[in-house]
């Protein structure tokens, strides 16, 4: 069973180099892959170049990558310093969930800001074990009732599916009053020409798209990243089954599923529903003077 902060891997999915190159290609960063040497060993780092600011990050979406993950304060602070001497300041490092060890850094003197988040984790080993037993009734009584009522799941499979699903992510961000849209660009390139991401689609008896979610993936785990359904369908919990349909395709050959985080505290409480564990990690941001 997961303990209830478990180092869980640093290789997250943001960090393999088709998602690092597009977020670089279509959004407001450059993305530089670097390595860097410290007391004998190379790390490998995710760093992108805010173009706004012209300050770095580690990490632009979702978690940023350190690789191998060191181990110690002192080492992390190093590598920090190195960065920042041949490149400029570091504004902002994501950190995965990496440990208790990580969450009781003192980092006051690193001249960062600390906020520490909380995401939620599937343990695919607890369900290689439990199978659906691990989620809340209410959570199989809604996967029992979109399939009753027709709903289907399936992986997406022309660009005119991509075109609708977009539709309905761009209706849904208006509707939960988002304050960025993931460019359509952006998701046709990965989806068409990468490993690294799968568009589920839910779909009626009628074969009309009504939800749809975007999962990340490397070999290690998962991650649910982008989620859309027709407000006009939302009642048929087409997104519950695609969540059956993802967690079924990955559980015998991944760790874990990582929901991510939430603003919304009531669909933070439902990711409990799934089985998951809560995780911590930490943001690092510092203010850049330009």
């Amino acid at each position: 069973m997961m303990n209830t902060q478990q180092i869980l891997s640093p290789r997250t999915p943001f960090i393999e180099p088709g998602f690092a190159a597009l977020v670089g290609q279509y959004l407001d960063f450059e993305y530089m892959p670097v390595e860097v040497c410290c007391k004998g060993q190379v790390y490998a780092i995710s760093l992108y170049k805010n173009i706004k600011t012209q300050s770095y990050q580690i990490g632009a979406v979702g978690y940023g990558g350190i690789i191998p993950f060191p181990q110690s304060l002192p080492d992390f602070l190093d590598i920090i310093d190195i960065i920042s001497e041949s490149y400029g300041m570091i504004s902002q490092i994501t950190l995965p969930p990496m440990g208790e060890h990580i969450l009781s850094w003192e980092l006051t003197r690193s001249g960062f800001d600390r906020q520490v988040m909380d995401t939620y984790i599937l343990d695919f080993a607890e369900y290689r074990e439990q199978k659906d037993m691990l989620f809340k009734g209410s959570v199989r009584t809604d996967i029992r009732f979109a399939e009753k009522a027709g709903v289907y799941v399936r992986l997406y499979d022309s660009e005119q599916e991509l075109q609708q699903f977009y539709e309905i992510y761009k209706s849904t961000m208006e509707r939960v009053q988002a304050s960025y849209l993931t460019p359509y660009e952006l998701l046709k390139e990965l989806l068409h020409y990468s490993h690294e991401a799968r568009l589920y689609i839910a779909l009626t008896e009628q074969n009309r798209v009504i939800a749809g979610s975007i999962f990340l993936q490397n070999e290690d785990n998962l991650f649910y990243w982008i989620n859309a359904s027709h407000s006009e369908f939302r009642n048929l919990r087409g997104n519950y089954l695609i969540l059956k349909q993802a967690i079924d395709d990955a559980y015998a050959t991944k760790s874990y599923l990582n929901f991510g985080y939430s603003h919304n505290p009531n669909i933070a409480k439902s990711k409990l529903g799934w089985g998951c564990h809560i995780q911590k990690y930490i943001r690092l941001t510092k203010e850049h003077a330009r």
